[in-house]
């Protein structure tokens, strides 16, 4: 064949050798969100009608943003018979699917979930690849494991103080086992650790510090130092404000002493009000000149914080101080929480004086058009248990559900006082 015929007949020839190849299919790799599709429409109203049968096959779909918003919407859902299927998805070749399956695992709460989390932890992934996959699985753990992974990740000793994403999942593991009343003294310590050691990244220690506020039953007194250093260093006010709760729990002398001194210089009311949350650990001869000085500050939040533990820890002798500071110029909220605190703790035999104070708060109730104010009205005559032919007569026929609803609530109060019978005569 001559030259200038090759070339005319060899580009034809890769032609039509192309046109014989099948055609590649792109793989889908990004999550979208978009609420012009309509296949991600039709997953939503699935989520809100609770049809688990209608979105099991999206787990099998090509496009992974319809098996991510598939698995997402079993954390909605909860049903364990999803768990099968969900943990097929831990193992997904596209992180976020992995990382919606573990969250949906970890909200449905099954402890039969456990073993199946920790099969699908890449505890090689040494080049940080499962990174977020691997931290989602650590806090599902947290909302669904026993104490035997409790220990392991309390122990964990191989994270770096970079590895922000794994810390955080660690952390937020431990944290959750304290919501579900699952704590140790080593997952405090580990805790500890966390929140006092200020290496570690701000927003890992800020889920220790939390730890130390909210975790139920937890012995701190041996930690006492640590946690007053990191108090009174600490520069965000999210972790210190944490922290003076944890430092309370302590309930040492020092703590007592370090709480009331900061609370003079503290400049941030959310941190004030948390120490004298931190405070109500301690008796009430030691905490009440600094939650009358937070009634004065100035800031409404602080001055009702003060009045809501006056009302929770108050005595029978403050009863004249609680009952003049609710006439004071301060807010309605303040006044009806201080009402609170003067009919809770005013003893029953001194007549006189609780008809003068329940007459005080209905005719604040009566008084009022905010049905808000009125709401906080009967939570206050609900301290008397007599009041509640009142709350009955004035409460359940108002227009405002919030009036209502406290009426209902006064009522379940009242029913659930602890000598009801004795002290409405019954023997």
């Amino acid at each position: 064949m001559n030259r200038p015929l090759l070339v005319l007949w060899l580009p034809l020839f890769l032609l039509l050798i192309a046109q014989c190849t099948p055609p590649t299919e792109q793989k889908l790799t990004e999550v979208r969100s978009s609420f012009s599709d309509e296949a991600l429409r039709r997953l939503y109203d699935f989520q809100d009608r609770q049809l688990t049968d209608s979105l099991l096959p999206y787990f099998r779909h090509a496009d992974p943003t319809y098996r991510y918003y598939a698995a997402l919407a079993f954390a909605s859902i909860k049903d364990p018979l999803a768990l099968d299927s969900l943990s097929v998805l831990l193992s997904d070749e596209i992180e976020k699917v992995r990382t919606a399956a573990a969250y949906a695992i970890g909200q449905i709460g099954e402890s039969a979930a456990e073993d199946r989390l920790i099969e699908a932890f890449e505890q090689f992934d040494t080049a940080l690849v499962w990174q977020r996959s691997n931290a989602a699985i650590l806090e599902a753990i947290g909302k669904c494991g026993t104490d035997r992974s409790l220990e392991a990740l309390s122990t964990i000793a191989t994270y770096r103080y970079q590895d922000t994403i794994l810390l955080e999942g660690q952390a937020r593991g431990i944290y959750q086992f304290a919501l579900r009343k699952l704590t140790s003294p080593v997952s405090t310590a580990a805790m500890v650790r966390i929140a006092t050691d200020a290496n570690y990244p701000p927003s890992v220690r800020l889920i220790g510090a939390n730890y130390l506020m909210r975790a139920d039953n937890i012995r701190l007194q041996d930690y006492r130092e640590k946690i007053a250093a990191a108090f009174k260093s600490e520069e965000d006010p999210r972790i210190r404000m944490a922290l003076a709760v944890g430092l309370g729990k302590t309930k040492a002398p020092e703590a007592l002493t370090d709480l009331i001194d900061r609370f003079q210089v503290e400049s941030d009311y959310r941190v004030r009000c948390n120490i004298l949350r931190g405070l109500s650990n301690f008796s009430y001869a030691d905490i009440q000149p600094t939650l009358l000085a937070g009634l004065e500050s100035g800031n409404h939040h602080l001055a009702l914080t003060s009045a809501r533990l006056l009302t929770a820890h108050g005595i029978p002798q403050d009863v004249p101080i609680y009952w003049r500071k609710a006439k004071d110029s301060l807010s309605w909220e303040v006044q009806l929480e201080l009402y609170s605190a003067a009919n809770r703790h005013l003893r029953p035999y001194n007549e006189e004086l609780k008809g003068a104070l329940n007459a005080e708060i209905r005719r604040r109730f009566e008084r009022s058009t905010d049905p808000y104010e009125q709401a906080a009205a009967i939570d206050a005559l609900a301290e008397f248990g007599w009041n509640y032919r009142y709350i009955r007569q004035k409460a359940f026929p108002s227009d405002a559900p919030v009036v209502r609803t406290a009426g209902v609530r006064a009522m379940l109060k009242i029913c659930q006082m602890d000598d009801f019978r004795g002290f409405f005569g019954a023997g």
